[in-house]
């Protein structure tokens, strides 16, 4: 076998060009929610960004390695605390389409009076699409993690809430269940 023969089939099993256009969707979203989430904090005086981020490397260390996933776990809050009117959703819409889109709608708030109603009404579409469960799940690792780090009364909201979150989005799937194990030891979860 040539060298050019080798070289053309490591490409076609790699599919380099799919590699690289993954790459640079990743990096697309980083900067645009970079940009977007500019002036926000997160916990104490932290730039927001740095819960994007986490939540990023949550993906990571539980193997969901895809560039879709990857990039909606930087753009997860965009449509919730910046993206406040139509025609901004609809642009936001028209940068990233397809799945991306859909796991972001996905796992953006619903409106509601309280938090409760919002996840109460929000949960549904989250559940319906295991993309959009997987990357709910990192974000609640990443903020349950840190909120338990950081002593926030964050953590006590979560953990109370955490056995409605785990109904309202539990699936079996092999997929998400080392995710779910990890919850249940964060907030000390005795559910069935």
């Amino acid at each position: 076998m040539t060298r050019a023969e080798l070289d053309k089939r490591i490409s076609e099993r790699m599919n380099i060009k799919a590699i690289a256009e993954g790459a640079d969707l990743v990096a697309r979203a980083r900067r645009y929610a970079t940009k977007k989430h500019e002036g926000q904090e997160y916990g104490e005086g932290e730039p927001y960004i740095v819960h994007p981020e986490e939540v990023e490397s949550v993906l990571i260390e539980f193997n969901h390695i895809s560039s879709t996933l990857r990039a909606a776990a930087w753009l997860h809050d965009v449509m919730e605390d910046v993206l406040k009117r139509q025609e901004q959703r609809e642009q936001f819409k028209r940068d990233f389409p397809g799945l991306l889109y859909l796991i972001v709608e996905a796992v953006t708030a619903e409106p509601g009076k309280n938090r409760k109603e919002r996840n109460t009404k929000t949960y549904p579409k989250t559940a319906a699409l295991i993309e959009a469960v997987i990357v709910k799940l990192a974000d609640r690792i990443s903020n349950g993690r840190r909120s338990k780090a950081t002593g926030s009364k964050q953590y006590e909201m979560y953990k109370k809430e955490y056995p409605e979150f785990r109904a309202a989005l539990f699936t079996s799937d092999i997929d998400t269940l080392p995710m779910w194990w990890e919850l249940d030891r964060l907030f000390d979860y005795q559910g069935v």
